[in-house]
């Protein structure tokens, strides 16, 4: 168990570095002399809201059911956030996903209402978030359980340019803020064999502020409906979990391994 936790670390410490700077650009885009027209900045700053809100997001969900009154669950997380080709901010230096390790606690307040926790750094930003999922359904055999679950999560980015290439003398770093509100209906066939299946569909409403640039104080809140699927498989005390998610064709894959008892 130990060497699979340790294996599993080691994931999430490469995921996290891999894809170590797709924020470097930001400054760059949003120079008067780069993109001169605010409507077209916006535009920019619409598509890049959307990949980070999915990135810091993405592993809200992937353990299904609910725990016992005073149950814990914690879990290890990576959150793979595809990017489209337009959106030019974020893969402009070539990076074409971001990618955020992510530690998730669960921990039940009633016996159908679970509080959730996220914590995670990379790509030199901290990613905080909190919700819940309450139980609305508990089914059995082949009918699903069904729950609600909302997550809220916020980033604070703070990043050094070191590429010449989007480098801008009097903007060295490149400082914002983002977040993102996931809210899901989720079903859980739990009594399925040796693997447990889940889908969802989701709204989302994310967010960015810009703290540092030519436009410093631009800000975008952008919406959108997505869904996915997922499944689990359990080897007591461990939960091994995969979902793939989709909002506005941007696929998201995380990958997680959760101790309960």
């Amino acid at each position: 168990m130990k060497k699979i936790l340790l294996s599993f670390i080691c994931v999430l410490v490469f995921a996290g570095a891999a894809f170590a700077h797709p924020y470097q650009s930001v400054n760059y885009f949003m120079l008067r002399g780069i993109t001169p027209s605010d409507s077209d900045a916006k535009n920019l700053l619409n598509e890049f809201a959307t990949d980070v809100g999915q990135a810091i997001s993405g592993a809200s969900y992937g353990v299904g059911g609910n725990l016992d009154t005073f149950g814990f669950n914690l879990s290890l997380k990576v959150s793979y956030q595809q990017l489209l080709t337009n959106s030019i901010i974020a893969n402009h230096l070539g990076d074409s996903a971001i990618s955020y390790p992510i530690v998730q606690g669960e921990f039940a307040l009633t016996d159908n209402l679970i509080g959730i926790g996220r914590l995670s750094y990379a790509n030199d930003s901290y990613v905080f978030g909190a919700g819940g999922r309450y139980l609305i359904y508990q089914g059995y055999g082949y009918i699903p359980t069904i729950s609600l679950q909302s997550v809220f999560n916020y980033m604070v980015a703070d990043v050094e340019v070191n590429d010449y290439r989007v480098y801008v003398p009097w903007q060295p770093t490149v400082q914002f803020t983002a977040w993102d509100w996931k809210t899901s209906p989720m079903f859980y066939f739990q009594d399925v064999p040796y693997v447990q299946p889940y889908l969802f569909v989701s709204f989302d409403v994310a967010g960015v502020n810009l703290l540092s640039s030519d436009r410093t104080g631009m800000g975008t809140i952008v919406t959108g409906f997505g869904y996915g699927v997922g499944a689990q498989a359990k080897i007591n005390p461990l939960t091994f979990s995969f979902t793939l998610s989709v909002l506005e064709s941007r696929l998201n894959y995380n990958f997680a391994v959760s101790y309960g008892f």
